[in-house]
Protein backbone atom coordinates (compact mmCIF):
# COMPACT_ATOMS: atom_id res chain seq x y z
CA UNK A 1 0.00 0.00 0.00
CA UNK A 2 0.98 3.58 -0.62
CA UNK A 3 -0.03 6.69 1.32
CA UNK A 4 -0.15 10.40 0.62
CA UNK A 5 -0.01 12.31 3.92
CA UNK A 6 -1.40 15.84 3.64
CA UNK A 7 -0.46 18.16 6.50
CA UNK A 8 -3.25 20.55 7.50
CA UNK A 9 -2.24 23.89 8.93
CA UNK A 10 -5.35 26.01 9.36
CA UNK A 11 -8.71 25.55 10.97
CA UNK A 12 -10.39 26.88 7.83
CA UNK A 13 -10.12 25.38 4.37
CA UNK A 14 -8.30 28.34 2.81
CA UNK A 15 -4.81 29.41 1.82
CA UNK A 16 -2.07 26.86 2.32
CA UNK A 17 -4.33 24.04 3.50
CA UNK A 18 -6.51 24.35 0.42
CA UNK A 19 -3.43 24.52 -1.84
CA UNK A 20 -2.02 21.38 -0.18
CA UNK A 21 -5.32 19.53 -0.67
CA UNK A 22 -5.56 20.57 -4.34
CA UNK A 23 -1.98 19.47 -5.06
CA UNK A 24 -2.39 16.09 -3.32
CA UNK A 25 -5.83 15.33 -4.79
CA UNK A 26 -4.67 16.16 -8.34
CA UNK A 27 -1.62 13.92 -7.83
CA UNK A 28 -3.85 11.12 -6.49
CA UNK A 29 -6.51 11.42 -9.21
CA UNK A 30 -3.87 11.58 -11.97
CA UNK A 31 -2.37 8.29 -10.79
CA UNK A 32 -5.86 6.73 -10.39
CA UNK A 33 -4.43 4.05 -8.12
CA UNK A 34 -6.69 2.06 -5.78
CA UNK A 35 -3.56 0.94 -3.94
CA UNK A 36 -3.06 4.47 -2.57
CA UNK A 37 -4.70 6.18 0.40
CA UNK A 38 -4.95 9.88 1.24
CA UNK A 39 -4.27 10.62 4.92
CA UNK A 40 -5.48 14.02 6.10
CA UNK A 41 -3.90 15.23 9.32
CA UNK A 42 -4.33 18.27 11.54
CA UNK A 43 -6.99 19.43 13.97
CA UNK A 44 -9.86 21.12 12.18
CA UNK A 45 -8.45 21.10 8.65
CA UNK A 46 -8.39 17.29 8.29
CA UNK A 47 -12.20 17.09 8.43
CA UNK A 48 -12.58 19.88 5.89
CA UNK A 49 -10.10 18.21 3.52
CA UNK A 50 -11.97 14.90 3.90
CA UNK A 51 -15.28 16.57 3.03
CA UNK A 52 -13.72 18.10 -0.07
CA UNK A 53 -12.21 14.74 -1.08
CA UNK A 54 -15.60 13.02 -0.78
CA UNK A 55 -17.12 15.73 -3.02
CA UNK A 56 -14.34 15.00 -5.54
CA UNK A 57 -15.18 11.28 -5.48
CA UNK A 58 -12.11 10.16 -3.52
CA UNK A 59 -12.95 7.26 -1.22
CA UNK A 60 -9.58 5.91 0.01
CA UNK A 61 -9.25 8.24 3.00
CA UNK A 62 -7.91 8.18 6.55
CA UNK A 63 -8.49 11.18 8.83
CA UNK A 64 -6.31 12.07 11.82
CA UNK A 65 -7.97 15.03 13.54
CA UNK A 66 -6.01 15.40 16.81
CA UNK A 67 -2.71 16.97 15.74
CA UNK A 68 -1.84 20.53 16.62
CA UNK A 69 1.85 20.39 15.61
CA UNK A 70 4.03 18.76 12.97
CA UNK A 71 5.41 16.47 15.66
CA UNK A 72 1.83 15.40 16.50
CA UNK A 73 1.01 14.85 12.81
CA UNK A 74 3.71 12.22 12.54
CA UNK A 75 3.35 10.81 16.06
CA UNK A 76 -0.39 10.16 15.70
CA UNK A 77 0.03 9.11 12.08
CA UNK A 78 2.92 6.71 12.73
CA UNK A 79 0.80 3.63 13.60
CA UNK A 80 -0.83 4.01 10.20
CA UNK A 81 2.60 3.71 8.52
CA UNK A 82 3.65 0.32 9.89
CA UNK A 83 3.39 -1.64 6.67
CA UNK A 84 3.44 1.00 3.91
CA UNK A 85 5.70 0.51 0.89
CA UNK A 86 5.68 4.21 0.04
CA UNK A 87 4.68 7.46 1.77
CA UNK A 88 4.37 10.82 0.01
CA UNK A 89 4.45 13.87 2.28
CA UNK A 90 2.46 16.84 0.93
CA UNK A 91 3.08 20.20 2.56
CA UNK A 92 4.40 23.68 1.91
CA UNK A 93 7.91 24.00 0.45
CA UNK A 94 9.36 25.48 3.64
CA UNK A 95 7.74 22.85 5.91
CA UNK A 96 9.02 19.66 4.24
CA UNK A 97 12.57 19.70 5.72
CA UNK A 98 11.15 19.69 9.26
CA UNK A 99 8.70 16.91 8.36
CA UNK A 100 11.55 14.79 7.00
CA UNK A 101 13.73 15.46 10.06
CA UNK A 102 10.95 14.31 12.42
CA UNK A 103 10.05 11.34 10.22
CA UNK A 104 13.63 10.04 10.11
CA UNK A 105 13.83 10.33 13.89
CA UNK A 106 10.72 8.11 14.27
CA UNK A 107 11.59 5.82 11.35
CA UNK A 108 13.35 3.28 13.57
CA UNK A 109 9.98 2.39 15.13
CA UNK A 110 8.51 1.24 11.83
CA UNK A 111 8.28 -2.43 10.89
CA UNK A 112 9.05 -1.65 7.24
CA UNK A 113 11.09 1.19 5.83
CA UNK A 114 8.85 2.77 3.18
CA UNK A 115 10.13 4.72 0.22
CA UNK A 116 9.63 8.45 0.88
CA UNK A 117 8.50 11.02 -1.67
CA UNK A 118 7.73 14.69 -1.23
CA UNK A 119 5.03 16.76 -2.88
CA UNK A 120 5.90 20.42 -2.26
CA UNK A 121 3.26 23.13 -2.49
CA UNK A 122 4.70 26.35 -3.87
CA UNK A 123 2.51 29.14 -2.53
CA UNK A 124 3.77 32.63 -1.81
CA UNK A 125 1.47 34.73 0.33
CA UNK A 126 2.30 37.09 3.18
CA UNK A 127 1.19 34.38 5.61
CA UNK A 128 3.32 31.65 3.99
CA UNK A 129 6.38 33.90 3.85
CA UNK A 130 5.92 34.76 7.53
CA UNK A 131 5.65 31.04 8.33
CA UNK A 132 8.78 30.36 6.27
CA UNK A 133 10.67 32.98 8.27
CA UNK A 134 9.99 31.15 11.55
CA UNK A 135 10.40 27.61 10.19
CA UNK A 136 14.15 27.31 11.00
CA UNK A 137 13.45 28.16 14.66
CA UNK A 138 10.60 25.63 14.79
CA UNK A 139 12.92 23.03 13.25
CA UNK A 140 15.54 23.63 15.96
CA UNK A 141 12.93 23.50 18.74
CA UNK A 142 11.44 20.24 17.38
CA UNK A 143 14.90 18.70 17.15
CA UNK A 144 15.67 19.68 20.75
CA UNK A 145 12.30 18.26 21.80
CA UNK A 146 13.04 14.98 20.00
CA UNK A 147 16.34 14.53 21.84
CA UNK A 148 14.67 15.19 25.19
CA UNK A 149 15.55 18.81 25.88
CA UNK A 150 12.94 20.56 28.01
CA UNK A 151 12.05 23.78 26.27
CA UNK A 152 10.89 26.88 28.11
CA UNK A 153 7.13 27.09 28.58
CA UNK A 154 6.80 30.04 26.24
CA UNK A 155 9.15 31.58 23.77
CA UNK A 156 8.21 35.03 22.59
CA UNK A 157 9.73 36.49 19.45
CA UNK A 158 9.05 40.03 18.37
CA UNK A 159 10.13 41.49 15.08
CA UNK A 160 11.64 44.92 15.48
CA UNK A 161 11.17 47.63 12.92
CA UNK A 162 14.48 49.08 11.85
CA UNK A 163 14.32 52.63 10.58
Amino acid sequence: MKAILIFGCEKNFIGETKARYIKASQYYLKKNNDNEILIFTGIGSAIKMMQEALKDGIKNIIVENHSKTTLDNLFYGLPRFYFWEEITFCSSWYHLPRILMIYYFFRKKLVTKPKIKILPVWIFTISSLKNALFEPLKCILDFLNLIGWEKPRKISIKLMKIS
